[in-house]
Formats: C-alpha cells, sequence, structure tokens
C-alpha cells in the first residue's frame, strides 16, 4: 500500500505538528480536553498505520475541534456503501471524520479542509463525484 501524506507529511509527522500547534493554542490541552498528562497521538486516527486513511477517530475529533479549535465542514451522504467508504478511505486528502445519528438515515461527513469543503461544494455536495476528482 501507499504511504498517506497530507500536505507532504506523513501521518506521524502532521500529528506531531498538530500537537505542536494544540500546545501553541492552549499549553494545558491534554489536562484540560482529555483529563490526561501524556496524550498518545495514535490515539487520533481510526487506524495510525502510515498506509491507512485519514478518518479520525473519536479521540481525534475531539482533539480537532477542542484543542486545535477546528470547525469541520459536513456533508451528509444518504447512501454509504462500503465501496465509498473505501474510495473515502484512499482518496480524501485531509482528516475526516464519520457519524450516524440515532433516527438519521444519512451519515455526516465531516472535513477538516477548507480547500476540501470549496471542492465539495463545486461538485454539489456528491460525495462519490468529489472523491472522483481527488482519484485523478
Amino acid at each position: 500500500m501507499e504511504l498517506r501524506t497530507i500536505q507532504g507529511l506523513t501521518k506521524e509527522e502532521f500529528t506531531q505538528k498538530c500537537i505542536d500547534k494544540a500546545d501553541e493554542i492552549n499549553p494545558k490541552w491534554e489536562r484540560e480536553v482529555f483529563h490526561v498528562t501524556t496524550f498518545n497521538p495514535k490515539l487520533i486516527w481510526a487506524s495510525p498505520a502510515p498506509t491507512s486513511g485519514l478518518a479520525l477517530s473519536s479521540i481525534g475529533t475531539k482533539f480537532f475541534n477542542e484543542a486545535l479549535l477546528l470547525t469541520p465542514y459536513h456533508m451528509e451522504v444518504d447512501k454509504l456503501p462500503n465501496r465509498l467508504i473505501i474510495r473515502l478511505a484512499t482518496n480524501m486528502p485531509w482528516p475526516y471524520t464519520m457519524a450516524r445519528f440515532p433516527g438519521m438515515v444519512a451519515t455526516r461527513i465531516g472535513i477538516y479542509s477548507s480547500e476540501v469543503a470549496v471542492w465539495a461544494a463545486l461538485h454539489d455536495n456528491d460525495l462519490e463525484r468529489l472523491l472522483e476528482g481527488y482519484s485523478r
């Protein structure tokens, strides 16, 4: 499998850069957000392997939202078949999160990139068309 990068950084390098930024924003974020003194950066990713996709775990989502103070761009997808989940993991160039809420049929995808948000809007929030564009 191919090594996943974010803006030319490996997942590990990108994670360290995010942690450095969180330290800059609030040096006490580990204790205030997670109630720990030593945060394990591997917990940010749904799969920390360097070749895996950029899906965030629930801890990663909390880290991006509360330690980095980022707000994701949300897309709602009515049908999310396995092939589309695999394409999302393979082609999404920035960290993202997925959630399905009780009583909802749609899956909400949160993308932590203004660039991807613009492309998503240009593709009428059609995830399949967006991922097709990134696969080229």
